[in-house]
């Protein structure tokens, strides 16, 4: 493949993420939309799409994105995998671990690249944080503090079903919460405690969640998270790290902010353009014939905090982390 022709991609799966892959895709220049596909007669009318992954697999798409809910994701990458395809894999890769650890150890075999769309990654002020971490700027990191506050707005029905989602609002979305902890502190993780309940939409699966995770060398994470069913304006994504040579507060789509050696300063977020950014590391993979990140290893590590947190919150006490 040249380095300056764009890869061809297809998507399969036209939900909300989907749709943010196709916008993505349309607006890099490194990459080429092939054709879409989903199983929903709406969808298929609204975007021209093919009606399934067969379908879609026949195509001359050198990659595939795969949007599907999340009790889908496994045997769908498998299947692209099996075509011998590159895929881009929405969290949380499977609904546990070692389904997710099949979906890797078959794209090692395969030798296709596979990565996990934990985009979050690609926002402003993550990257401008991680720049700063890696200058050294906070010194050791002691406890990190995370939480994620939601107020009232539209969510898949799927999200309720666990046959389907495998969990609540920490494998919705708190997985990218765990995701750039784990980036941020550097280290091994070990051990898990959690607590979750159903509080606003009184379903099976936790909209509220707590816990604490801890790494090998004793530093310390905490996690809140809520999903409210009103609508308020005190919704927050933020990230507060505490290190040996000052703090940081990640705030997700406004800024970075660093309290450090007698030194403060404020680096704004520009827009939000995490999608594009996914893409264009995934296709940079491709070319180079290389890892991209995050990759499977990663999608394993979240996966393997998921399940311990839920095992947690289920029986009580400290999980360790396959």
């Amino acid at each position: 493949m040249s380095q300056n022709e764009p890869v061809g991609i297809g998507i399969l799966g036209l939900g909300k993420a989907g749709i943010r892959h196709m916008e993505a895709a349309n607006a890099c220049a490194d990459v080429k939309l092939i054709a879409t596909a989903d199983s929903a007669p709406a969808a298929r009318a609204r975007f021209d799409a093919l009606p399934s992954l067969d379908a879609l697999l026949e195509t001359p798409a050198d990659a595939i994105v795969v949007a599907v809910p999340h009790g889908a994701l496994e045997s769908a990458a498998l299947a692209v995998i099996a075509a011998g395809k590159h895929v881009l894999l929405e969290k949380p890769m499977a609904n546990t671990l070692a389904d997710a650890t099949r979906v890797v150890d078959a794209a090692r075999a395969q030798g296709v690249r596979l990565m996990v769309n934990y985009n979050h990654r690609f926002r402003d002020e993550f990257t401008n944080a991680r720049r700063l971490l890696e200058d050294g700027q906070l010194g050791e990191i002691s406890f990190v503090s995370a939480h994620m506050f939601a107020p009232e707005g539209p969510l898949p029905a799927w999200v309720w079903d666990e046959s389907i989602a495998g969990g609540g609002m920490m494998t919705y979305s708190g997985s990218h919460m765990i995701d750039r902890v784990l980036q941020c502190v550097g280290r091994k993780a070990e051990a898990v405690s959690a607590t979750a309940g159903s509080f606003s939409y009184r379903e099976a699966l936790e909209d509220t969640s707590a816990c604490w995770l801890r790494f090998d060398n004793g530093t310390m994470a905490s996690f809140a998270q809520h999903k409210s069913n009103v609508s308020h304006r005190e919704g927050s994504w933020e990230t507060r790290l505490f290190g040996t040579k000052g703090a940081m507060r990640i705030v997700s789509g406004a800024a970075v902010h660093l309290s450090a050696q007698g030194q403060e300063q404020t680096i704004e977020s520009g827009p939000d353009t995490r999608f594009e950014g996914a893409l264009s590391e995934w296709v940079q993979a491709i070319r180079e014939g290389r890892e991209p990140s995050p990759g499977g290893d990663d999608g394993l590590l979240v996966r393997a905090c998921l399940d311990a947190f839920y095992d947690s919150a289920r029986s009580g006490g400290w999980k360790g982390i396959s």
